[in-house]
């Protein structure tokens, strides 16, 4: 959940791969925490854990589902 007045973004991963921040101040992007949730649905009463993280100005988010990392290059 994005809060835009704070800045601020709540989420969860899920099994899926953590999103991606690129900090305004640095140059390299590093994968936001995603801890070590599992799958919706693998654990009927698995309780996920929220993570919270800030956003100065300028800050980019990148948001990627698995099939991303599990492409095959045409080329193979």
């Amino acid at each position: 959940m994005w809060d835009g007045a704070a800045r601020r973004l709540s989420y969860i991963c899920a099994g899926h791969p953590p999103p991606l921040v690129r900090r305004v101040r640095d140059a390299a992007a590093e994968p936001l925490d995603s801890g070590l949730d599992i799958p919706i649905q693998v654990l009927r009463e698995y309780c996920y854990g929220e993570r919270t993280v800030a956003f100065a100005p300028g800050d980019l988010l990148a948001l990627y589902t698995d099939g991303i990392t599990e492409a095959l290059s045409s080329r193979r």
